[in-house]
């Protein structure tokens, strides 16, 4: 028996198509049990990478990792390993810069296996017209109907997108300290996309969230009480949102590289995504799956209505001090906001 561990991070989105997608790999191959397990939003975003793959052989990951983990060689290049027909496929079917995202030194560390990207989400029910301006945003706020997630990443993302809407430094700032103080404070420091999603979906008294990872499952009946619709984010009305998702890598340290490898290549192509992954709560990246019917309908249009912001989305950088850089500017933000 040739036994496989992989992981991505703890979320429905992150775990769950992984492991019905595993099941069927190892039902197809009965001589292959792969285990799923999940490790943190936190180490999903910001590592450490070397010590998951000490412990497993398919890693999800986020790409501005990918250059510190090229540097570290802790995972294969799959362009030495997967034909070149097999990575034409997923460059020109990517959503947006998803597979540029996980290309470095001119290597593919990870192929795309979950896309999204910053954009806003509405209880539709709460709703009727969703703030397209900063000045909108700002007066929906004042009336205490907004809910924004002050995470480390988060805070991160929106202060790019800010930048590259002609904020100076100073300005970006402010801007997010105004919105700080509107929208909860303190108490949702800590809040990423998951908690002010699963808080609205929930029931809660939340009519916007401006800038969250897109997340299908919320649209979806059955999971979220009160279902929620996705649309571009005023933080970024021009283009530019933050792109995210998760990508896929092998581990060097894999004792059987082969048989990940073709694990690998069969979950991110379009049959897989476009069926088993996105009917099992995941988010495909696979642009065929975005376009498809079978997962808009599960999700009231979720790909169809943000692909637009995917497709213009800004890919950060993933160089080696990258990483290092957003940490500290995580920092210096939180610091700011607390002041």
């Amino acid at each position: 028996m040739i036994e496989l561990r992989a992981t991505n991070w703890n979320h429905v989105r992150g775990i769950a198509p992984l492991a019905a997608a595993a099941q069927v790999f190892s039902d197809r191959n009965p001589g292959v049990r792969i285990e799923v397990v999940p490790h943190s939003a936190a180490q999903f975003g910001e590592g450490p990478l070397d010590v998951l793959t000490r412990d497993f052989d398919l890693v999800g990951f986020d790409h501005p990792l990918t250059g510190m983990a090229a540097e570290q060689g802790i995972f294969l290049p799959l362009d030495d390993h997967l034909s070149a027909d097999v990575l034409a496929d997923r460059r020109v079917n990517s959503v947006g810069s998803s597979y540029d995202s996980y290309v470095f030194g001119g290597k593919v560390w990870g192929l795309p296996l979950d896309a999204a990207c910053i954009v806003s989400a509405s209880r539709p029910d709460l709703l009727d017209r969703v703030p397209s301006t900063w000045d909108e945003l700002i007066a929906l706020a004042a009336e205490g109907r907004v809910a924004q997630g002050f995470s480390r990443m988060t805070t991160t993302a929106m202060f790019y997108m800010l930048r590259h809407q002609g904020f100076d430094e100073s300005s970006a700032i402010e801007a997010l300290r105004e919105l700080y103080r509107l929208t909860g404070g303190a108490e949702r420091l800590k809040h990423g996309s998951i908690q002010v999603l699963e808080a609205a979906a929930s029931g809660e008294e939340i009519a916007f969230a401006p800038a969250c990872y897109g997340y299908s499952n919320y649209t979806r009946p059955g999971f979220a009480a009160c279902p929620l619709a996705f649309h571009p984010t005023p933080f970024a009305p021009t283009g530019g949102a933050v792109l995210g998702g998760a990508g896929l890598a092998v581990s060097a340290s894999c004792k059987h590289p082969e048989v990940a490898l073709n694990f690998l290549e069969w979950i991110t192509g379009a049959d897989c995504q476009m069926h088993i992954y996105a009917v099992c709560a995941g988010q495909p990246a696979h642009a065929a799956a975005w376009r498809a019917d079978l997962p808009n309908t599960l999700t009231g249009n979720f790909f169809r209505s943000t692909m637009s912001a995917m497709e213009s989305a800004w890919l950060r950088p993933n160089t080696p001090e990258f990483h290092h850089i957003q940490s500290d500017l995580a920092t210096k933000l939180h610091a700011a906001l607390t002041a």
